[in-house]
């Protein structure tokens, strides 16, 4: 069996991602809605986890 590692994601990416799914859930909603998170919580919540462990799921956990 062979491992492979993956480097962990870097805040930009995970802000990327968290920004990507936001997106695809407005979209799906009806009619006009509102921004769910602001942006500076998008950022903070990415500069913890790229700091920590760079994992995309721990940075969705916590937006969720």
């Amino acid at each position: 069996m062979i491992r492979i590692n993956f480097q962990p994601y870097t805040r930009l990416q995970l802000e990327t991602i968290v920004r990507a799914r936001l997106t695809s859930a407005k979209e799906s909603l009806d009619g006009d809605s509102i921004d769910m998170i602001e942006d500076k919580a998008i950022t903070m919540a990415s500069m913890k986890v790229s700091g920590i462990s760079g994992d995309a799921r721990r940075v969705l956990d916590i937006c969720r």
